[in-house]
């Protein structure tokens, strides 16, 4: 049911009311047709000519007549000399009922052009105040059509695709009505979940079904982390949920050296002891995937030489010897394209006999105060460190000199305000003649007050 736009005059006691439904959406087929119904109603006091109700559409920006109608019982309806286009596929009708009129147009096997804007207008005389007046009301006709599935979607880059070169994702794909876009997505193979990488602009252009075909070519970098990965280019418009109809590509294959190398000891020991079993294993993602090597260089032998004992990831070291404590490298290769990649890490591995207690290094920290630890032939030597013995009675003996230095400029200064004290108290100005003896009294008394004071502070 289409919502209805009313609209109402009051003039005297008379009153016309006119509506027409305010969106009409088409689903657009070849067979289609567009239905546009203006209702109306009008009192005795109001009069309604022939050829005084229009339909009208907006071109540009003003408004032609396109059908003309006139009330019940008058002339009848035709299409305007301005609307030949559709002379041969509309149809006019003009109805009347006890409640209200209608004129409707019907325009079969619709086309792009005739979606718009239309309104109903109509002109009236009322009789009581003796004047003219106009009504109208709107109808916005628009065509929907769902977004199909992309005509083509074309990987092209090189044969050999490395990481950081580029590709171009091709796609064309009719987004329907209104107009859509197309989207491009890459789907990682460990997760599977899309993920969009590319959204094309809404642009109007129109097919001759009213929709719009899109035709985008957009450049995407890979990097190592697309390997394995496919793309898929989907169609949609308002009227689809992304993403929408679909096509995918084949999965591509990026080609990288190895990364940074990991070496891996199980199980994990600080110090292996003779008779342990080892395994080392080595990790490096690359493609084509890596060809590993080991190599050992022994750190019981005093020849700086290196051995090739293994082509494997992983290394299985049983029952382990003296002999094998050591460097052991993992080195991973790989090649493309003429180009080489090589990375390789190294682990160091200690084997001891659990009868003979580990001799103790300056890392445990085995020496006393005052001492020095130097490292001689593996093991932890303390010697006196007579740098370390001077400072360690030197910054005591510091403190305790400072401390007394400060005690006693604070207790010279202290026997000198006291001093200054007593002096300025024994300071007398001579007395007046009447009251020598009393003064003098009084003086006498209050400096011994003072003096008992000064004393006491």
């Amino acid at each position: 049911m289409h919502k209805q736009n009313n609209f109402s005059l009051v003039l005297g006691v008379t009153l016309l009311s006119i509506s027409t439904s305010p969106e009409v959406k088409v689903k657009f087929r070849s067979d289609t047709s567009l239905f546009l119904s203006c209702n109306y109603s009008f009192d005795h006091g109001e009069r309604i000519s022939d050829r005084e109700i229009k339909w009208q559409k907006q071109i540009n920006n003003s408004f032609v007549d396109v059908a003309v109608f006139s009330p019940p019982g008058g002339q009848e309806p035709y299409i305007h000399k301005m609307a030949t286009a559709l002379a041969n596929r509309t149809t006019l009708i003009t109805s009347n009922t006890s409640v209200s009129s209608s004129a409707t147009m019907i325009i079969h096997d619709v086309v792009c052009s005739d979606e718009g804007l239309y309104r109903c207008w109509i002109e009236y005389f009322v009789v009581v105040d003796s004047t003219d007046e106009q009504k109208k009301s709107s109808s916005a006709v628009t065509f929907e059509a769902e977004a199909k599935k992309p005509v083509d979607f074309v990987l092209e880059h090189q044969d050999q695709l490395e990481e950081n070169q580029s590709i171009h994702l091709i796609c064309a794909a009719d987004v329907g009505s209104p107009a859509g876009n197309i989207k491009i997505w890459k789907v990682p193979e460990k997760t599977n979940i899309p993920e969009i990488v590319f959204t094309s602009q809404l642009l109007n252009n129109k097919t001759k079904n009213c929709t719009t075909f899109l035709n985008v070519n957009p450049e995407y970098k890979v990097s190592r982390k697309d390997n394995g990965i496919k793309f898929l280019c989907s169609s949609q418009n308002s009227l689809t949920q992304d993403p929408g109809p679909e096509r995918y590509s084949q999965r591509i294959s990026v080609l990288y050296g190895p990364g940074t190398s990991t070496l891996t000891l199980v199980p994990f020991k600080d110090i292996y002891y003779i008779g342990d079993d080892l395994k080392l294993e080595c990790f490096s993602d690359s493609n084509p995937p890596p060809i590993y090597s080991w190599t050992f260089q022994s750190t019981n032998n005093s020849e700086d030489t290196k051995y090739n004992i293994s082509y494997r990831s992983s290394l299985i070291l049983n029952n382990l010897q003296i002999n094998n404590s050591g460097n052991y490298t993992c080195s991973a290769f790989n090649t493309f394209n003429g180009k080489n990649f090589n990375v390789t890490s190294v682990v160091s591995i200690s084997v001891r006999n659990p009868d003979i207690q580990a001799p103790l290094t300056c890392d445990s920290n085995p020496c006393q105060i005052g001492e020095l630890c130097k490292e001689k032939d593996g093991q932890a030597v303390c010697g006196f460190n007579m740098w370390k013995a001077v400072s360690f009675i030197f910054i005591p003996l510091t403190v305790v000199f400072a401390s007394s230095v400060a005690f006693l400029f604070i207790k010279i200064r202290a026997n000198q305000q006291l001093l200054f004290g007593v002096n300025k108290k024994n300071t007398r100005l001579p007395s007046s003649p009447t009251k020598g003896k009393e003064n003098d009294k009084d003086t006498s008394q209050q400096d011994g007050n003072e003096l008992y004071d000064v004393a006491w502070t």
